[in-house]
């Protein structure tokens, strides 16, 4: 192998690349069976060959940071869920040979993808690994920055100019993101040609910020913003992070109307869908979203000012409102995985001009609609409060992408929203009324989710692919953005995100969509659930089942997810699937229950909280 791009060491060297290629086994992230870059010995004809310290405390430190993002069991947990052992000793021989089978095992597969990253052709011939690192990663959309990988980056950054990335150094790197890393190898990911998909968008957006400005900027914003009225940027964020942002998509902008969003998503999460339909409607008004009228009592639905009122004022009700503030800037932060600011201008504007907002909530009062012991000056200071937060363009596409996600950011992996029917219930609130005026036709010729807002600002979502926002601050007669509008009804057409176009037009199946080869939605298939019930995989389960997976779902064997969870003694993943209907009592073929399971398998805590589920109901 050669020294030149640093590969691997001697006794890996006889292994060949069919052979990597082709072994079958698993690899997590955290399976460090040898101490991060420290006294590691391996056996090589014989000999032992010492792995030299390479990277400094606190490039190690950085690495060891980077695990936030991986939930696995170790080892040892993985085992004690497998097998039963009759003494301590035959434990500790076990955990012994899995270990070394293991790490046999990722020497395999790191040593495979070390090979791969040494082939990357960056079209130079004086190319490092460390170009070729970086490379990998911004030619398949991510950023740099991303939190998944940003330390990671920082210790590649850190190393001497005369050291490049060899084998040794790779496996340390990577080890924190070994499965997110083998998936951009695979190319396994959302957009599979982001370089044509990226082309296309771009001339899309081109050829509106050729044409000729038309519609009229917001007056509060044109006297407390710096923006200009013909500003013009799009963002791009798929559910696994890719990034694609056109313009001056580093802009701040307000959230103002598209904060109705997160303030339904908060309701409904703390007071569910049920709760929250005796205050307010789910129906399109059909009228300005300033406008002065109730339904029966309610506002007509929650994306409309009325309705945005109604959800503050029921928000962490027993809160202060600095603290209602500080929670909900802290959800939308965790939504696009970045800090927030405060436009204080634009709060204080708002304030002086509340009239009509004042108005709609002394309505709101009359009508005996807002919550007991709500205080109308209180609620409108934290109104204006939600609505004055401020982020760049292409974090309101992040913010888009959790919602395409089931709740999940797709830069820090958190579940921001446990709930799947709040979810699903603000999708179609978005779809049939948020787009002010121009909702019905939208939900007629686009047919999917989408927010606008008087800065010009408009979010898209495509469940389960990405959120799109574009940003122009000229408006049209219904209060949506010019270029924003028009953008995103030709991005749709073109590419025929539609899920209704892929059932009823034939010939939109030679799309542009096909060529690019999105990923498919096997995730929603319910057998998968089987798969993360036995692997632990906590974070693809919270995907799927926000996606609709059946939690009930049952093998040939009539073994729900709940069953294997509790064989294999995966906690967590018992307490989310009860948490989600999971039935403790259900019996498979052999007439055994997950309690039965649990208890076969002697795992006394999971016994103990099924129980105590079952006195409960």
């Amino acid at each position: 192998m050669s020294k030149k791009n640093g590969k691997a060491n001697k006794s890996l060297s006889s292994i060949s690349k069919e052979e990597l290629k082709d072994s079958s086994f698993s690899i997590e992230e955290n399976d460090a069976v040898t101490p991060l870059n420290g006294s590691m010995t391996k056996k090589n004809g014989g000999s032992k060959v010492s792995l030299e310290r390479k990277l400094t405390p606190k490039m190690e430190q950085k690495l060891r940071s980077q695990t936030k993002f991986n939930r696995r069991q170790s080892i040892e947990e993985r085992a004690h869920g497998d097998i039963k052992y009759k003494s301590e000793k035959k434990k500790s021989k076990v955990l012994n040979a899995l270990a070394e089978t293991t790490s046999i095992k990722m020497e395999k597969r790191f040593m495979y993808e070390f090979e791969q990253l040494c082939e990357i052709d960056c079209q130079d011939e004086n190319v490092t690994n460390k170009d070729r690192f970086k490379y990998l990663f911004t030619s398949k959309g991510f950023k740099l920055d991303d939190p998944r990988i940003k330390d990671i980056i920082d210790v590649v950054d850190e190393l001497e100019e005369d050291q490049d990335i060899d084998f040794d150094i790779f496996k340390e790197l990577i080890r924190p993101i070994s499965t997110f890393f083998r998936d951009i190898l695979q190319n396994n990911l959302s957009l599979k040609d982001i370089e044509s998909f990226s082309t296309s968008t771009r001339e899309i957006f081109e050829k509106h910020n050729l044409e000729a400005p038309k519609g009229s900027m917001a007056k509060y914003l044109s006297e407390t913003s710096n923006a200009n009225q013909d500003d013009f940027a799009a963002s791009i964020c798929t559910v696994d992070g890719q990034r694609i942002e056109l313009g001056s998509s580093d802009s701040l902008v307000s959230l103002q109307q598209i904060s109705s969003v997160v303030s339904y998503l908060i309701a409904l999460e703390q007071h569910g869908q049920e709760s929250l339909s005796k205050y307010i409607g789910t129906e399109p008004s059909g009228k300005s979203f300033d406008n002065l009228e109730l339904k029966e009592g309610i506002p007509h639905n929650p994306l409309i000012s009325s309705g945005n009122l109604l959800c503050c004022s029921l928000i962490n009700q027993k809160e202060t409102i600095d603290r209602k503030y500080e929670k909900y800037a802290k959800v939308v932060e965790k939504m696009i995985g970045a800090k927030v600011s405060f436009n204080n201008s634009v709060y204080l504007n708002q304030k002086e001009r509340a009239h009509r907002n004042f108005c709609l909530l002394y309505m709101l009062e009359e009508a005996g609609t807002l919550p007991e012991g709500a205080d109308v000056k209180e609620i409108m200071n934290f109104f204006t409060q939600t609505t004055s937060i401020e982020m760049k363009v292409s974090d309101y596409s992040v913010m888009a992408a959790t919602l395409a996600n089931g709740g999940i950011c797709p830069l820090t992996d958190e579940n921001v929203f446990s709930d799947s029917e709040a979810i699903k219930g603000t999708l179609s609130q978005m779809l049939c009324c948020g787009m002010n005026t121009f909702s019905g036709k939208w939900a007629f010729d686009v047919g999917l989710p989408a927010k606008s807002s008087t800065t010009g600002m408009t979010i898209l979502v495509i469940p389960n692919k990405m959120g799109i926002a574009v940003w122009s601050p000229r408006l049209n007669k219904d209060s949506n953005s010019v270029r924003g509008q028009k953008f995103l009804c030709e991005l749709i057409d073109t590419f025929g995100f539609n899920d209704i176009d892929h059932v009823y037009g034939a010939g939109l199946m030679k799309k542009m969509l096909v060529n690019l080869s999105f990923k498919g939605t096997h995730n929603n298939d319910s057998i998968n659930l089987l798969y993360y019930a036995k692997q632990n995989k906590l974070r693809e389960m919270r995907k799927a089942v926000a996606q609709g997976c059946n939690v009930m779902y049952g093998d040939y064997d009539s073994r729900t997810a709940l069953h294997i969870a509790c064989n294999y003694g995966h906690f967590e993943i018992v307490k989310y699937l009860v948490s989600h209907g999971a039935r403790i009592n259900i019996k498979d073929r052999f007439d055994n229950s997950p309690l039965d399971e649990a208890r076969a398998a002697e795992y006394g805590e999971i016994v103990e909280y099924l129980e105590e589920c079952l006195s409960r109901s």
